[in-house]
C-alpha cells in the first residue's frame, strides 16, 4: 500500500510537471536546444556517477552543473534534467528498488521546483550575461542555492521520518555543516561553468569535465579514507569492549550493538554453533524493524549447518555475499526475514578453524555490500569469535568453581555469595526461605556400604532436589551443596507455608525412594547380586526472611538451628520451621 501511494504521487506530480511545461513552451525549447541539453545531461550523469559520502549520505557535483543549467534556461528545464539524469545514474547503478527511486524522484521535483520558483519570486532573472551580473542578483543566486540545499534536506528528513515512524533527527547536524560546504566549494565553480558557457558554448563543458570529474574523484576519495579511518577507529574501540566481557550473553549484546555504528542493514543476525545438534542456534536479532514478534519468530528458526547462506557460510568457514536471486536456494533454511532481502552477506566467527558461530547481515538494497565492507566486519567476526572463546573459558572456569564435580549442584562457595546478592535485592515487603537438609544416618551408610555407595545416595538426592527446584520455575530459586550430606535451597519470594509445603513434598520422595548401592565394600561390577535396596531419610530445618531473619547468616544459623533442634532431635526424617526463643 505504501509502495503503491509513493508511486501514484510520482506519476502525478509528473503529470502537472508536464502539463506545466507545456504551458510555458519548454518542450519546444528542449527541441531548439536539444544538443545542449544532451551535453549538460551527460555531464550531470558523469559526476552522479562519482558520489562520495559523508556521515552516511551520499552528495554528488551536481550544483556545478545544475547552477548554470538553471540560470541560463529555468526551473523547468533544470528539473527536467534532474530528473533523467537520476534515472539514468540508477539505471548506470543497478539500483531497482522502486520505492527508493520513487522517494528519492519526488524530494528531486519538489526541491527544482520549490527553489526553482522562490527565485522567480525574488525577481530573480534568467540568461543574464555573467559580467552584468550586480551584488542583488548575486545575492538572489546565493538565496536560491540556499533554498535548494534547505528544502531537499527538509524533504528528506521528512520522508524518513514518515516512513520509518520516527522523530525527525537533528536538521543543523554535523552532515548539515557538510553538505553547506561542498555548496560553498561548487558555488563559485557553476559560476565558472556559467560565464564560460556564454562565452564558449557547449564546448566550455568539454573543457570543464575533466577538472569537475577528478575533483569530484579526488574528495570522493579524501571522504572514503576519512570514513575508513573513522571505521577503523570505531573497530579497535569495539574490540577493546569485546574483549573486556567475560560473559557469553555480554559478548552478543555488545556485538550486536556495535554494529549499529559500523555497517548498513536492515537486519543483523548472529547464530552461535550447538554441535550437538549440527545447526545454528540464533541468539540475536537487531534492525529498525524488530518487534517483539519477529524476535520471537527469528529464535524459533535454527539453520541445519551446510543449508541456507549462514550455514553454507558455517560449512566453509568462508563469507559469503549473495544478491537476491530465484536460483539461490538460501531462502529455504534462512529465516522468513531474508527473503525480501536483496543483499546478504554472512561472516563465520572462527578461531584457528574452530567455528563459534556466524554473523549475518542483510538489506533491501542491492549490491550494498563491498570488499572494504568484508574487510572491515570480518576483523570484527575474528575478534567476536576471540571474546566468545574467553567468555566460554571463563564461563567454564567459573562453573567449575561454583559448581560440585560430584553432585553437579553449586557449591558453598556459590551458594553463599548468590545468598548475599539476593539479600542485597530485597525490600521490606520481600520474602525469602531457606532450607537445610541433612541425611540421616549417613555415616552408617558409609560404614556399611562404603563411600562410593554413599556418593550413589549423593547423586540420587541432588538429582531429585534439581528437578523439584527446576519444576518451580521461580526465577532465582537454587539448590546446593552445603557440606558432606548437607544441602541447601533458596527459595526466593516463598512464605513459610509454601516453603514447608515444597520441603515436606522433597521429605516424602526421598523417603519412598529405592535407591540401589552395592552391598560389598569389595564389590568391583554392579551385576545385581550385589546390589542392596537402601532406604534413606532426611531431616529439614526451614527459616524465612523476614519473619525469622534479616540477614543472610541469621537465615543460614537458624535454618540450621531448625533442621538439628525441631527436626533430628524430634526424631529424624522430619521437617522443622524455625521458632524463635
Amino acid at each position: 500500500m505504501k509502495r503503491w501511494l509513493i508511486i501514484t504521487s510520482l506519476l502525478g506530480s509528473y503529470l502537472l510537471f508536464f502539463n506545466f511545461a507545456t504551458l510555458e513552451h519548454f518542450f519546444m525549447e528542449v527541441e531548439d536546444h536539444f544538443l545542449i541539453f544532451i551535453a549538460f545531461l551527460f555531464l550531470y550523469l558523469l559526476v552522479n556517477l562519482f558520489p562520495f559520502t559523508i556521515h552516511g549520505e551520499a552528495f554528488t557535483m551536481s550544483l556545478a552543473i545544475t547552477l548554470p543549467f538553471f540560470l541560463e534556461y529555468g526551473v523547468f528545464a533544470e528539473a527536467f534534467l534532474t530528473q533523467l539524469a537520476h534515472i539514468s545514474a540508477f539505471i548506470a547503478l543497478r539500483i531497482f528498488s522502486i520505492e527508493r527511486i520513487a522517494i528519492n524522484l519526488l524530494i528531486l521535483l519538489y526541491t527544482s521546483l520549490g527553489s526553482g520558483f522562490f527565485y522567480y519570486y525574488l525577481g530573480g532573472e534568467l540568461g543574464k550575461p555573467l559580467i552584468a551580473y550586480t551584488s542583488h542578483d548575486l545575492f538572489l543566486v546565493i538565496l536560491y542555492v540556499l533554498a535548494y540545499l534547505l528544502l531537499n534536506r527538509l524533504l528528506v528528513k521528512s520522508a524518513r521520518s514518515m516512513l520509518n515512524k520516527e522523530k525527525m533527527e537533528n536538521f543543523f547536524a554535523e552532515d548539515f555543516w557538510q553538505e553547506l560546504l561542498t555548496y560553498v566549494i561548487l558555488f563559485p565553480i557553476g559560476f565558472i561553468i556559467y560565464g564560460l558557457y556564454q562565452m564558449m558554448g557547449v564546448g566550455s563543458l568539454f573543457y570543464m569535465a575533466f577538472p569537475i570529474l577528478a575533483f569530484s574523484y579526488i574528495f570522493r576519495l579524501y571522504h572514503q579514507l576519512q570514513e575508513l579511518n573513522h571505521r577503523l577507529s570505531r573497530l579497535n574501540e569495539i574490540s577493546q569492549f569485546l574483549t573486556s566481557k567475560l560473559q557469553v550473553n555480554e559478548v552478543v549484546k555488545e556485538l550486536i550493538q556495535s554494529l549499529q555504528g559500523l555497517a548498513q542493514y536492515d537486519f543483523a543476525y548472529l547464530f552461535l554453533v550447538d554441535e550437538k545438534r549440527h545447526h545454528l542456534a540464533p541468539v540475536a536479532i537487531d534492525g529498525p524493524a524488530v518487534t517483539p514478534e519477529v524476535e520471537a519468530v527469528f529464535l524459533q528458526t535454527p539453520v541445519p549447518i551446510g543449508k541456507g547462506l549462514s550455514g553454507l557460510a558455517a560449512e566453509r568457514q568462508e563469507i559469503i555475499r549473495t544478491t537476491k536471486s530465484r536460483r539461490e536456494a538460501h531462502w529455504e533454511h534462512e529465516p522468513l526475514l531474508f527473503q525480501p532481502q536483496s543483499s546478504i552477506v554472512a561472516f563465520p566467527l572462527l578461531i584457528n578453524r574452530n567455528l563459534f558461530g556466524v554473523l549475518t547481515l542483510s538489506t533491501q538494497e542491492a549490491g550494498v555490500y563491498s570488499k572494504r565492507d568484508e574487510m572491515l566486519l570480518g576483523i570484527l567476526a575474528s575478534e567476536a569469535a576471540i571474546a566468545l572463546k574467553n567468555a566460554e573459558h571463563f564461563e567454564e572456569t567459573r562453573k567449575r568453581a561454583e559448581v560440585d564435580e560430584m553432585t553437579g549442584l553449586y557449591n558453598y562457595r556459590y551458594f553463599e555469595r548468590q545468598l548475599y546478592l539476593l539479600f542485597q535485592e530485597l525490600t521490606p515487603n520481600s520474602t525469602m526461605s531457606l532450607i537445610l537438609l541433612d541425611i540421616d544416618h549417613f555415616k552408617q551408610v558409609n560404614d556399611r556400604y562404603g563411600h562410593y555407595a554413599g556418593n550413589q545416595i549423593l547423586q540420587h538426592i541432588a538429582q531429585l532436589m534439581q528437578g523439584e527446584v527446576e519444576a518451580l520455575q521461580l526465577q532465582d530459586a537454587f539448590v546446593a551443596r552445603y557440606g558432606g550430606e548437607e544441602f541447601v535451597v533458596v527459595l526466593p519470594e516463598y512464605n513459610v507455608d509454601q516453603a514447608y509445603e515444597f520441603a515436606d513434598c522433597i521429605r516424602e520422595k526421598i523417603e519412598q525412594s529405592h535407591i540401589q548401592v552395592c552391598n560389598d565394600l569389595e564389590c568391583e561390577g554392579t551385576s545385581e547380586e550385589n546390589m542392596e535396596e537402601v532406604e534413606i531419610t532426611v531431616s529439614m530445618g526451614l527459616a524465612n526472611y523476614p519473619q525469622h531473619a534479616e540477614d543472610p547468616l541469621s537465615l543460614i544459623r537458624h535454618a540450621d538451628r531448625a533442621m538439628y533442634i525441631g527436626a533430628k532431635q524430634a526424631g529424624r526424617n522430619k521437617v522443622a520451621v524455625y521458632e524463635q526463643g
